[in-house]
């Protein structure tokens, strides 16, 4: 496990996420990864809803981030699969999540059977804290006897779930992820109306 007073970088790590939108937390949670691993692959979420942006769209956007952040070489997009399941995942030295992903990792959430299954291959999580999803001190415990956990503070405390709720709100969304992102998925923002995600 990489922690900072280990100096060792790992090879690879696996983002996942819907991307619904992309915004700087995800940023974040590449910049940071980044910082300890050589190379990240992301796998985007294909999305069963119909008021979820079109993948395509989504895996545009992450495209434009890696482009102008200068990014390409180290963070990959992983191709279409058919299912997480399929993921070879021995590839990974970790799984690199913000601390809102960890309420699946919980022996009481009630996660479902293929989300269980995909994280339950992992033996190393490398996590960003962020404010508004704090790891409680149960959970930790169980991480801690269950994994090789690595846990960093997040500057930020932004999720997609918030955006959309915001925007259901009527308020501005657009300064919470990159203007490249907001210019491609403005025009599916009124999907966000919606809760059946």
């Amino acid at each position: 496990m990489h922690s900072e007073k280990h100096g060792k970088m790992k090879k690879r790590g696996l983002i996942i996420g819907g991307i619904n939108p992309f915004h700087y937390g995800h940023l974040e949670l590449l910049r940071t990864g980044l910082k300890h691993f050589e190379q990240i692959d992301f796998r985007v979420g294909f999305g069963k809803s119909r008021y979820v942006i079109p993948y395509e769209v989504r895996v545009n956007t992450l495209k434009e981030v890696i482009k102008e952040n200068k990014l390409e070489g180290r963070v990959n997009i992983l191709p279409k699969d058919k299912g997480i399941l399929t993921l070879d995942t021995s590839v990974y030295d970790s799984l690199i999540i913000g601390s809102d992903i960890l309420k699946h990792f919980d022996p009481a959430y009630q996660t479902n059977k293929t989300d269980k299954e995909f994280f339950s291959r992992f033996c190393s999580l490398f996590v960003l804290e962020r404010d508004g999803s704090k790891i409680k001190p149960e959970l930790k415990r169980f991480l801690q006897r269950n994994y090789n956990l690595t846990i960093l503070p997040s500057e930020l405390s932004i999720s997609s779930k918030q955006i959309r709720e915001s925007y259901r709100k009527g308020l501005n969304i657009s300064y919470l992820m990159p203007k490249c992102v907001w210019e491609q998925i403005r025009f599916y923002a009124d999907l966000f109306n919606h809760t059946d995600y």
